[in-house]
């Protein structure tokens, strides 16, 4: 019999586009009549650091550090010293930064940052889906993968980005083939807005 390699399936990303009119719909809920704080704060910091869900959950106000010499931080710690090589200090927005004070203070934050159930969290994400008419279904998995390409296609170092992501090297080689393919198909969409031919895809 003749093996033939099969390919895991692409992740779904958001494009610039539906993650303009995400950032625009968060935008609205903060500044509506009856201010929302909740779909900002969460979707910018998923779509500006990649952490995962179970990394959102874990978050605590002491993890989030504004006057950092070097600029504002979030720093993923974890409990369990099997996990040490996933702890990594992210940048964060400035933005973010900006309204984490009122967002604090409106909803008095103690022991996390999102003093949510995961399903209420899913729940605003699905919210901003709604709000941005997307046909996709915006998920903590889409906003990681989304921030990962970006970084990829802004020409970030891919060792930066695998420290971003808190991935072993092991896991980085297959993340790294599904970004490279995404960045082909990113590509080949970009060219084809365009009217211009998208050039031949390296073999990964």
């Amino acid at each position: 019999m003749i093996q033939k390699t099969v390919r895991s399936p692409l992740p779904q990303v958001l494009t610039p586009q539906e993650m303009q009119a995400v950032l625009m719909a968060a935008d609205a809920f903060r500044r509506a009549p009856k201010p929302d704080l909740r779909h900002f704060m969460l979707v910018r910091l998923l779509l500006s650091t990649g952490i995962k869900k179970i990394e959102c959950l874990n978050l605590h106000p002491n993890h989030i550090h504004l006057d950092a010499a070097d600029g504002p931080y979030l720093f993923v710690r974890y409990a369990s010293p099997a996990h040490r090589f996933k702890e990594r200090k992210i940048p964060l927005p400035a933005d973010w930064v900006e309204a984490y004070p009122e967002y604090a203070r409106r909803y008095n934050l103690d022991r996390q940052v999102f003093p949510w159930s995961p399903r209420r969290l899913e729940y605003l994400l699905e919210d901003l889906s709604n709000a941005a008419g997307l046909e996709k279904h915006l998920s903590f998995s889409m906003c990681r993968w989304t921030c990962a390409l970006n970084d990829w296609l802004s020409g970030m170092e891919a060792e930066k980005i695998r420290q971003k992501l808190g991935v072993s090297k092991i896991q980085w080689r297959e993340l790294s083939q599904k970004l490279m393919r995404l960045a082909a198909q990113h590509d080949e969409t970009m060219h084809a807005a365009s009217g211009e031919d998208a050039p031949a895809a390296d073999t990964p």
